[in-house]
């Protein structure tokens, strides 16, 4: 090989090592700047702080200086102003030298700008474009022919630089400001190569060419600086970053020198080809050093890359390829096409990123773990805070592991933000996971502290949060070893020690004594005995609920007094255990404050002016305060325009709403949740002055039927619905089983009540009252704190007997027996001799109620004796408790705030309800179609699409209505489990069960439809009907159980039912239906039933392969005196209303379209009579309820809205 050309490609290799090093260092240094998650728009610190400036200037003036100095001991300066000065164009040679020096000073103030604001592979998909800029201005401004600038050429610079930017796109972030800036720095660049090409004409010397452009243009950078009195340098990051401004700096000197020297020997374009090359080195560097993960679009992107190098080469096969432009002056057409081509090329790369970036931003998976990783360090943190976690943390975060870049770090998220912040930072050793406190503290000392978390809310206001992240941390360190760190400290001077398995914290001071002993970073063993003696005597220190002793409030923990009273007692006699202390100089993040306020309601005017407390407000208050993430206000009830102007409140107000003096509408900062309310006769006449802030916030969840009555004649029927009572959500802050259950509690239970209880139990029974008198009645925190008190005891209790509604509605919640006395004038609840009180409506099938309107003394009595006392049985009617618990819930989580703190605080799934008897049927469900498809409609030139749609899912609910234990299999490959969450998470039982045919019909007897046969049957017009009448045949074979269309309400339960059975579709018994079948796993007649698919399949007929399948097999199975059997099993055929009380061709106009008074009574009578559900034909109906409410007073709209379990959804 010729030395020449030896030595070029030494200087290129060197001018790659050198700026690979660059590259790494900037991005170091830069790592306090935001990461991905800061924003398009957003500015970040390390750019703000103009540590991107700083860089510049020490980069230029150290490459000058040792650039000058070179010049001046080889004395080639006055040789190269001598060959300048003998240049006919010196002149003109100076005004390059200026346009050059102002030119490589914008490109690389705009190169660090851009690593400040967005990764270094940011900037490289921008200047990947650089030879396509070269190309257009050497073709539009520069005359000089030494590159053969061909179609060729254009298409293999084109490849290559696409290809680079593809490469480098998965670790690429998207900001306006950075991606400027790399667009800046790229033309700056393309421009001054062009410039540097010139001086070379009279300047031979590399190092002066550098030096010249270098050495002034940090001398510009330092006059702007000072002259603008900024101290230079101001604020230096610590030792390790100003080690790192050497480091680059030096390496940016040797890159820059090596590239200025391979560009005086080969043209602009080559040139700008070696740096696309650099760049592809660069970013596999930073995926080495990074440690990031490869992705499909990162290979993709290196072999168009290749592709495009290839072709490059291969153009000089063909050196007299036709001229792409013939252009011999700088016209506007070049600048048009120069900015044209640019801008097209680099907006689709930031498209394919955007588009490839976009997992994860729909849905976040709360339910993704940590990896764990052999042979690996960990650390640890944790953002239990409700509020979004700031970019300020992000960036801290990734600092934290940036300065410790070979340890994996697992950040505990108490919000889905929080997770897809570190999704979003695209590092496989920083992972996430969402944080569920009760399963954090499990098994330590802080378990049963956690669990009284509503009540410790209402005490410690605002503060819980930080007790919260304070006892994350303790738990984790008693469960792993693993350094753990306080997210919000400063921690970019912090280096992991070198021994993780020692025990040590950390404090800003060798005093313990002082306030900055904070347990910021920390490591401990598993299982250490300092950790655990610490969380004996925060739980010891934390105030209680049950000791009130004075009223100021927030009450007051000091967690930094109970370490250093831990570490002083601990130590004096554990010297072998003591942990170390390692003092550390750290400040806190300066975070914004949110102006989000939590509130529950009070009632200290209610109390004053009746000189007592009705314990039950307080009660019904908890099941609110266990899903708020802190409470930092208290709203009294009767008097809200107290809290006029404080800040946006978020506060549930299921309440009662019955005094004349309320004041409505509230004050338009309160945010409430209008659900379980109870409205009393007196406060109608302010509701009616306020309607429409009651239809802006419809619909409305009614505590009780009577509610619900008057806010159906005010409002109109869809505006509000049943949601029972919000205390039925209280969740038992003790986990413990019915044996250990003992104590039984007389609530309230007025004297002539009591005295119809057995004798043994009158003599057991402890009394309570839930109206106070003394004087704690006139403190919140004690009236909260006594309430919550019944709580606790209600919990333990063998069995509560009570006249009060809210003693007997928490019992439920809980899983206590409770027996309700329903009588004439209740304590707190009303009630008329002849009317039961209006509070109870719709709630006492959730008791063992004795309900002294209908029974006699001598009736109630002998309920009473023959009442199992021994073993209570559990509360009755757990359907409608789950299906009141849905709705409420279905409301709650539409809040993120909300779903987040009750994902944290392990509210969901909630726990069933105990039940004397389980029945758990299986029902199967098909469901084949997509949103991108559309299903045709009979009789419609419209379709509708072919989404899971409310009519898909309220065929589901119609199944929980009656059967709350099932378990429903949806055999679907188009729909996911996360579609069906809201039903999981309050103890319904729905999987998704992916499919396909080939893996259905093995070992079955249609295993021969595989192959060509159904390859030939998916084309089909009908078969996405088809599939599903195979699959159905499939699932009970398999499986056995039921199936059903989603296009049938169960109307009934079929608990009376057995299995083996099909129904008609007409009154003559011709022809079946295949939209409900029930049979045993692996029946013969299921058996024949695929035979006959498999051998006698016909695509052109709709109903071929399905009704008129079953219709053919029936026949051959019945025998001589008309029963259905064959070999010892039979089938049984239900009569046609049972599931098809309307024909197909009548269903539209008889169900949805009828309002007739009579004919709804005849459709009522024919169900409750003979259905147990009815088909929909959604063949002829889908389009209803579609783009508009169900037609009012029809039979559709009924059944459509009576069987559900999210009865907030009124259709």
């Amino acid at each position: 090989m010729d030395k020449k050309w030896t030595l070029l490609f030494a200087v290129v290799i060197l001018w790659w090592v050198a700026n690979t090093i660059v590259s790494i260092v900037s991005k170091k240094l830069m790592i306090d700047g935001s990461p991905v998650t800061s924003g398009v728009t957003n500015w970040t610190p390390a750019f703000v702080d103009l540590r991107w400036i700083e860089l510049t200037a020490f980069q230029l003036l150290f490459g000058g200086t040792v650039a000058m100095i070179w010049l001046k001991i080889t004395g080639n300066r006055n040789k190269s102003n001598a060959n300048a000065a003998t240049n006919s164009n010196a002149k003109a040679s100076k005004y390059t030298v200026v346009a050059a020096i102002i030119i490589n000073l914008v490109g690389n103030l705009a190169t660090n700008a851009a690593y400040a604001i967005i990764s270094s592979s940011s900037t490289q998909v921008i200047k990947s474009f650089e030879p396509i800029f070269i190309f257009t201005l050497m073709r539009c401004f520069y005359k000089e022919e030494e590159e053969n600038l061909t179609y060729i050429a254009l298409s293999s610079v084109t490849l290559m630089s696409l290809g680079a930017s593809l490469f480098v796109v998965g670790d690429s972030s998207l900001n306006v400001w950075g991606v400027g800036a790399a667009v800046v720095s790229n033309i700056a660049f393309a421009v001054r190569n062009i410039f540097l090409k010139k001086m070379h004409t009279f300047r031979e010397n590399s190092f002066q060419n550098y030096a010249i452009i270098s050495f002034y243009g940090g001398i510009f950078i330092l006059l702007v600086v000072l002259g603008n009195k900024v101290v230079f340098l101001k604020t230096l990051p610590g030792a390790t970053l100003r080690t790192e401004y050497a480091v680059s700096s030096f390496f940016y000197f040797v890159y820059n020198i090596a590239s200025i020297s391979v560009l005086q020997s080969v043209g602009p374009l080559s040139h700008s080809l070696f740096n696309l090359t650099e760049r592809v080195i660069v970013i596999l560097a930073n995926i080495i050093f990074f440690s990031i993960p490869f992705s499909l679009i990162v290979v993709l992107g290196f072999l168009v890359f290749l592709l495009g190098l290839v072709m490059y080469h291969l153009k000089s096969l063909k050196p007299h390829v036709f001229k792409l432009f013939n252009i011999k002056y700088n016209s506007l057409r070049c600048t048009i096409a120069y900015v044209s081509i640019s801008l097209v090329l680099v907006l689709t790369v930031l498209f394919v990123y955007h588009s490839s970036s976009k997992e994860n931003v729909d849905y976040v998976d709360i339910n993704k773990k940590c990896k764990i990783l052999e042979k690996q360090k960990y650390m640890t943190t944790s953002w239990v805070y409700s509020k979004e976690l700031p970019k300020e943390v992000i960036s801290n975060i990734n600092s934290m592991h940036f300065l410790n870049p070979n340890t994996f770090l697992c950040v505990y998220c108490g919000t889905s933000q929080c997770i897809k912040a570190i999704v979003d930072l695209k590092n496989h050793l920083i992972d996430s996971e969402f944080l569920v406190i009760p399963k954090i503290l499990k098994d330590t000392p802080l378990e049963s502290w956690f669990s009284h978390h509503p009540i410790n809310k209402v005490l410690v206001g605002p503060e819980f949060e930080t007790h919260l992240q304070e006892a994350v941390q303790l738990a984790l360190h008693w469960h792993q070893q693993r350094l753990y760190f306080n997210p919000t400290l400063n921690v970019k001077n912090f280096i992991m020690p070198s021994q993780p398995h020692n025990a040590w914290i950390s404090s800003r001071t060798n005093n313990l004594t002082k306030q900055t002993f904070k347990f910021e970073i920390s490591n401990f063993p598993s299982h250490h005995p300092f950790v655990a003696q610490l969380m004996e005597n925060y739980v010891k220190d934390y105030p209680k609920f049950g000791d009130i002793s004075h009223s100021t409030w927030p009450l007051a923990f000091d967690f930094q007094r109970t370490i250093r009273d831990t570490f002083a007692k601990f130590c004096s006699s554990n010297t072998d255990t003591c942990p170390t202390i390692i003092t550390i100089h750290v400040s806190e993040l300066k975070l914004t404050k949110v102006s989000h306020h939590f509130a529950t309601l009070t009632y200290d005017q209610n109390v004053a002016e009746n000189k007592g407390a009705n314990l039950g407000n307080e009660i019904q208050g908890f099941p609110g305060l266990q899903f708020l993430p802190y409470v930092n206000k208290f709203l009294e009830r009767d008097n809200l325009d107290q809290s006029k102007g404080t800040g946006h409140v978020t506060v549930f107000f299921n309440a009662w709403w019955g005094d004349s003096k309320t004041s409505w509408p509230p004050p338009s900062n309160i945010d409430p949740l209008l659900l379980s309310i109870h409205l009393d006769s007196d406060i109608i006449p302010i509701i009616k002055k306020n309607l429409e802030y009651f239809r802006n916030k419809a619909p409305i969840g009614s505590k009780d039927l009577e509610t619900l009555h008057i806010l159906h004649n005010l409002l109109g029927p869809d505006a509000a619905y049943f949601s029972g009572c919000l205390t039925l959500l209280l969740k038992n802050p003790n986990q413990i089983s019915s044996n250990q259950r003992k104590d039984i509690y007389l609530v309230d239970v007025k004297s002539d009540y009591e005295s119809l209880l057995p004798v043994q139990i009158r003599e057991k029974a402890i009394k309570i009252e839930h109206y106070i008198t003394s004087d704690e009645k006139d403190d919140n925190m004690k009236r909260f704190s006594a309430a919550y008190n019944l709580i606790e005891k209600y919990s333990r209790a063998s069995i509560v007997i009570t006249q009060r509604i809210h003693a007997a509605l928490p019992c439920v919640a809980m899983g206590t027996p409770v027996i309700f006395i329903n009588s004439p004038n209740l304590k707190g609840g009303g009630g008329s001799d002849t009317k039961p009180s209006p509070r109870t409506t719709g709630l006492l099938s959730l008791f063992h109620t004795l309900d002294m309107y209908t029974m006699s003394v001598e009736d109630a009595k002998e309920w009473l004796s023959t009442f199992n006392w021994q073993a209570p049985p559990p509360n009755p009617d757990v359907g409608k408790l789950m299906r009141i618990r849905a709705t409420a819930w279905d409301v709650i989580r539409q809040r993120s705030y909300f779903y987040d703190a009750s994902q944290k605080f392990g509210l969901i799934p909630f726990s069933p309800p105990p039940v004397a008897e389980k029945r758990q049927l299986l029902f199967h469900l098909v469901f084949t179609t997509t949103s991108k498809s559309t299903v045709s409609v009979f009789g419609s030139s419209k379709g509708v699409s072919g989404a899971f749609n409310w009519r898909h899912l309220r065929t589901l609910e119609s199944i929980f209505y009656h059967h709350p234990f099932a378990k429903v299999i949806i055999h679907s490959s188009t729909l996911l489990q996360r579609q069906f969450n809201v039903l999981t998470e309050v103890g319904y039982n729905v999987e998704v069960l992916t499919y396909t045919l080939e893996d259905l019909v093995k070992d079955t007897p249609a295993a021969s439809f595989v192959g060509d046969k159904l390859k030939s049957a998916t084309g089909g017009k009908f078969w996405y009907a088809h599939e599903a009448d195979l699959t159905r045949l499939l699932v009970l074979y398999k499986w056995g159980g039921v199936y059903i269309d989603t296009d049938v309400i169960l109307v009934r339960s079929f608990d009376n039912l057995k299995l083996n059975k099909l129904v008609w579709q007409d009154l003559d018994g011709n022809w079946l239906n295949n939209g409900v079948i029930m049979f045993e796993k692996g029946h013969s007649f299921l058996r024949d039933c695929l035979k006959e698919f498999a051998e006698t399949y016909r695509g052109d007929l709709w109903d071929y392969n399905g009704p008129r399948l079953l219709t053919r097999i029936l026949g051959k199975w019945k025998d001589a005196n008309g029963l259905y059997q064959q070999n010892g099993s039979d089938v049984q055929v239900m009569e046609k209303n049972a599931f098809y009380m309307f024909s197909w061709d009548v269903v539209e106009e008889q169900c949805f379209q009828d309002t007739s008074e009579s004919s709804f009574a005849d459709h009522m009578k024919t169900m409750k009579e003979k259905a147990y559900g009815v088909h929909l034909a959604s063949k002829m109906t889908g389009l209803e309820g579609m783009e508009s409410k169900l037609k009012e007073k029809t039979f559709c709209k009924y059944v459509l809205n009576e069987f559900c379990v999210l009865c907030n959804r009124i259709y």
